[in-house]
């Protein structure tokens, strides 16, 4: 049975109140998108940012591969802050496992493989990515010669990694994923997250503070957030909101991690 380590990126706060709005943590909610993808999966979850995270009580040699969650911290991923992270990275990477990072877990890896992750240049990306043009490399193998995919990020990786290739892009983001394999390392990350679901959208949007003069974007939440539960009921709210096949086709939207589990992990 194939195993797999899920580090969650966000601190207790967080991850509790993502527990409470949505059923899960991060972590949790990522080994079941996982799972839909292969059932028998076992998945094990660790938690930098908490107090009783323990790095010499993890066996990396008993896991197949290590996948890293996005994060709804404040910081970078090149902060102080983020340093619990680092040794996962490393220690992971020295015991051969495949990793594979989503938006916050791409910046991470970025750091600790010598590249760049800061505050992007064209601000947040928010809701949804459009139109990103992936490469032939087999993390994208079954994608279209473009797409659209949940995302949300304030920060970009600026700069790739040397000897890292740069797999898609779009128009905000010069670095929409990128691979990098040498020697024992083998790392693969998206900028999005194909892990995620209209729902989520609508948690991070309402996650804004009216007092922010996000009205506008917390409403929008409220209406993306209802479009999986009937699309055909909110077909209006879908085309408003340009919620089409790439979204709500949940086997196409995990396109990226499936080809990670098929390719590296089983």
């Amino acid at each position: 049975m194939p195993k797999v380590l899920i580090v969650e990126g966000n601190t207790p706060e967080l991850a509790l109140d993502r527990r409470r709005a949505m059923g899960g943590t991060t972590a949790e909610l990522y080994g079941d998108a996982l799972r839909e993808i292969q059932p028998d999966l076992e998945v094990d979850y660790a938690q930098p940012f908490f107090s009783d995270h323990d790095i010499e009580a993890i066996d990396f040699a008993a896991y197949d591969g290590m996948a890293v969650t996005g994060s709804g911290v404040s910081w970078s991923a090149a902060d102080e802050k983020a340093a619990p992270f680092w040794p996962v990275y490393e220690r992971a990477f020295a015991a051969g496992l495949p990793v594979v990072g989503c938006c916050w877990g791409m910046q991470l890896a970025a750091v600790v493989l010598g590249g760049e992750a800061k505050a992007g240049p064209n601000g947040i990306e928010a809701g949804f990515a459009r139109a990103v043009r992936p490469t032939d490399h087999p993390m994208h193998a079954g994608r279209r010669e473009q797409f659209d995919v949940i995302c949300m990020h304030r920060d970009d990786v600026t700069r790739a990694p040397n000897g890292a290739v740069v797999t898609a892009t779009n128009d905000h983001t010069g670095i929409q994923a990128f691979v990098f394999e040498g020697g024992a390392t083998s790392f693969w990350g998206v900028q999005y997250h194909p892990e995620a679901t209209v729902q989520d959208v609508g948690y991070w949007f309402a996650r804004s503070s009216p007092a922010e003069g996000n009205e506008n974007r917390i409403k929008a939440g409220r209406e993306i957030a209802r479009i999986a539960e009937d699309p055909v009921l909110h077909a209006n709210a879908a085309a408003k909101h340009k919620v089409g096949v790439d979204i709500l086709d949940r086997a196409y939207h995990l396109t990226e991690l499936r080809n990670w589990l098929k390719t590296k992990v089983l």
